[in-house]
């Protein structure tokens, strides 16, 4: 019978934990959720490690006398097994960041990024379709192992500090930096790329073809309905517009990815030349963008008239991407609804310009 081992990475900063088991015993009962292990490793173990992208959720863990002979009857289930629970499961930005990218960091501090994968999640919500940019396999719920004992040829756990909200904030000081990150964590520049790379292969995306495509501008339209911030992008059939005029050899398109598969979500940002978007959860797609196009990010508003730059950019994309951000903006109520306004839509043409004559 295989022997149970564990394999543990601890941030120096948090004291978070990542972990890899092996031949360990799962139970999720009504309320809690436990890990067996043998009575000789318990000591030397964490008590508890969290299951999500925060710090909430713990995997408790107990210890049980005569490991192998009091598990030898329970089912084993081979491969690579992942837990996680939701962290925002209505948000398609956060799960893609703070649970499916959190997922792919997880695998890579353990060299397990380019394994068939299987993920155990209790989020049921819409947004669940982003976890296909890892696997092809079924999607587990938390429901199917319910009062249940399962042994797990390999189970990772422990996502506290891999995730984008959390990953680059120093929780003493509230900072966001690259230093940041869990100290276990590989490359940061390195790991995104790898995970477009695997995203492509899971959708059968040729990304040799980039190359050879027609040129790309793709605008981001924000529903208003689903988000969470509805501030839009204010005269964008206009900026439209004038874009198709001045550049007829470029596709030029405005896309709003609620009701859009993730295939095609990956389809159209794999190939775009440049991003227009404001700030939010739409951004988060371009972690499947080529690391020479480039993002244009004009700043938006709250209701309050708080003026924001982007948090995604801030966090990740000023670290893979070339990023634009506009901040001469003006905030504009119009039917109900709220607008970045672009004081000088001609500063915002110069800067296209710029892009597409290789002045920058």
């Amino acid at each position: 019978m295989s022997q149970f081992s564990a394999e543990i990475k601890i941030d120096n900063l948090t004291n978070e934990k990542c972990c890899h088991f092996k031949n360990s015993i799962l139970n999720i009962d009504n309320k809690n959720f436990n890990l067996l292990v043998p009575n000789n490793y318990f000591s030397n173990l964490p008590k508890q490690i969290y299951l999500k992208s925060s710090p909430e959720e713990p995997l408790i863990l107990k210890k049980i006398e005569n490991y192998e002979e009091n598990t030898k009857n329970i089912t084993c289930l081979n491969g690579i097994w992942v837990i996680i629970s939701k962290y925002v499961s209505t948000n398609a930005g956060h799960v893609l960041g703070d649970e499916v990218f959190a997922i792919w960091q997880a695998l890579s501090v353990f060299n397990l990024q380019n394994k068939d994968i299987n993920i155990i999640t209790n989020n049921y919500d819409i947004h669940i379709q982003q976890y296909k940019c890892l696997t092809k396999n079924k999607l587990f719920s938390f429901e199917e192992f319910k009062n249940k004992y399962f042994k797990f040829e390999n189970l990772i756990v422990g996502m506290s500090r891999n995730g984008y909200a959390l990953g680059f904030t120093n929780l003493k000081n509230d900072s966001r930096l690259l230093k940041n990150r869990a100290s276990y964590l590989p490359d940061f520049t390195n790991t995104v790329n790898k995970f477009r790379e695997h995203t492509f292969k899971i959708f059968d995306i040729n990304n040799t073809n980039i190359n050879n495509k027609i040129k790309t501008i793709l605008i981001l339209d924000k529903d208003e309905k689903v988000a969470d911030h509805k501030c839009k992008l204010y005269e964008i059939n206009n900026i439209i517009n004038f874009l198709k005029e001045k550049y007829n050899n470029y596709n030029i398109k405005k896309i709003c990815w609620n009701g859009m598969s993730i295939k095609d979500q990956v389809n159209e940002i794999a190939f775009a030349d440049i991003i227009i978007s404001l700030p939010g959860s739409d951004l988060m797609n371009c972690i499947f963008l080529n690391p020479k196009s480039y993002i244009i990010c004009p700043n938006r508003f709250y209701k309050n008239g708080k003026k924001e730059n982007s948090n995604e950019i801030d966090i990740w994309f000023r670290h893979t991407h070339k990023c634009l951000e506009i901040t001469d903006v003006t905030i504009v109520y119009k039917d109900n609804k709220l607008y970045s306004k672009i004081n000088d839509l001609n500063m915002l043409f110069r800067i296209i310009d710029n892009i597409i004559n290789n002045n920058i």
